[in-house]
């Protein structure tokens, strides 16, 4: 009976993708054509969040969730902190209607940060070249994965 409890509570923290939450922030946010910068607080998550981070054998993701894009957005740098840690593409998203989602591998530069003594996440979505559409996202997560 122990076991099947210690089983149970080891996986209610996961969610239908598979990934346990670290931070979430919900509500739109939309994407033109200059850089924008949102932070996520880890609180009680910090020190998991540095852990998964280092860790070889999982990833510590950003999950953008919801996506919707008009007219043309080209690809956006991912920052956290000063060190870029991927792009966001969003190509098949059109036809998507806004349940279209994209990961980024946080692990390098979220450690960095983390190691410094950070205790939230500011991830920088900047444009890397100029374009006339925009993005709309609904939710950013942090997860392990």
């Amino acid at each position: 009976m122990r076991l099947a409890a210690l089983l149970f509570l080891a996986c209610v923290n996961v969610d239908a993708s598979g990934s346990r939450p670290i931070a979430i922030r919900e509500g739109r946010t939309e994407l033109r054509n200059a850089p924008v910068t949102l932070t996520l607080s880890l609180g009680r998550e910090r020190t998991r969040a540095l852990a998964v981070a280092r860790d070889p054998k999982c990833h510590l993701m950003l999950r953008i969730e919801g996506i919707a894009v008009e007219g043309e957005v080209g690809v956006w740098e991912v920052r956290v902190g000063d060190a870029v840690a991927g792009t966001l593409a969003t190509y098949g998203a059109e036809e998507q209607n806004g349940k279209y989602i994209a990961s980024v591998v946080l692990d390098e530069a979220a450690a960095r940060a983390l190691a410094g003594g950070a205790k939230s996440l500011a991830v920088t979505f900047a444009p890397t070249a100029s374009a006339r559409g925009k993005i709309t996202f609904q939710r950013l997560r942090i997860a392990e994965e």
